[in-house]
């Protein structure tokens, strides 16, 4: 998929780099995106709750129109767990797979993650990768958690799976960006596209896009209570 959609045309000259970071805007996913961690009561939960699924649906159309996609990924210590975050775990991370996805699926704009390391590691441009990391497969901090986190007064509260918010995000923007390709008369990309979909889908269950019955199975849909993983 990824030198169907890539190929090898993609590249920054050195002397672009000011006129491009003059007047860029940034965003950044976790300071973008309300977080449950800082609701104090119960009032306040619901609307956070409501702004950050807005915000999360919102995630495809920022990243289809922006223009570089950075993945800032030295090796650091975690403050809180005391383990060492890097580009190997950022990989692994379920909300930064979706947004490779996202990279992946835009209709718009084919362009690469450019991975900063740090350091004296020289930025480099990768392709998505999703094909072998599907995003219902990576780890995510509410699983870990048994979806109950602090919030600001140290009260725990119980917060929903990032999952089900994900589910159907991914299954629409795959829909959407086999209607576009069809649209264009591509149908060697629609193939593509449709024979990807069941694997892109592994580790999410399909009660969350409202069909509870359904799962992908190898492109066709079969009547099943189990997850969606391309197999049974």
């Amino acid at each position: 998929i990824d030198a169907t959609i890539y190929g090898n045309r993609y590249t920054i000259k050195a002397e672009s780099w000011p006129s491009i970071a003059e007047d860029a805007f940034i965003w950044m996913d976790f300071m973008s995106i309300p977080q449950p961690s800082i609701v104090k009561n119960g009032a306040d939960a619901q609307q956070i709750l409501e702004d950050m699924k807005k915000a999360i649906d919102s995630i495809p159309a920022y990243i289809e129109r922006c223009t570089h996609f950075f993945a800032v990924c030295p090796p650091v210590i975690h403050r809180e767990l005391n383990t060492i975050c890097d580009y190997g775990t950022w990989l692994g991370r379920g909300w930064c797979r979706l947004e490779q996805v996202c990279l992946l699926l835009a209709r718009f704009s084919n362009i690469p993650a450019i991975v900063v390391k740090g350091g004296g590691s020289p930025p480099t441009m990768v392709a998505s990768n999703v094909a072998c990391r599907a995003v219902g497969l990576g780890n995510f901090t509410c699983c870990a958690r048994n979806h109950r986190i602090p919030n600001s007064d140290g009260v725990e509260i119980e917060i929903p799976c990032d999952k089900d918010a994900i589910a159907p995000l991914l299954l629409q923007m795959l829909k959407k960006r086999k209607e576009y390709v069809l649209g264009k008369g591509d149908l060697e990309r629609f193939r593509i596209w449709q024979s990807a979909t069941p694997s892109l889908m592994r580790g999410l269950t399909y009660a969350s896009v409202g069909q509870p019955n359904s799962v992908f199975h190898r492109g066709r849909l079969r009547n099943r209570h189990v997850q969606i993983d391309g197999d049974e």
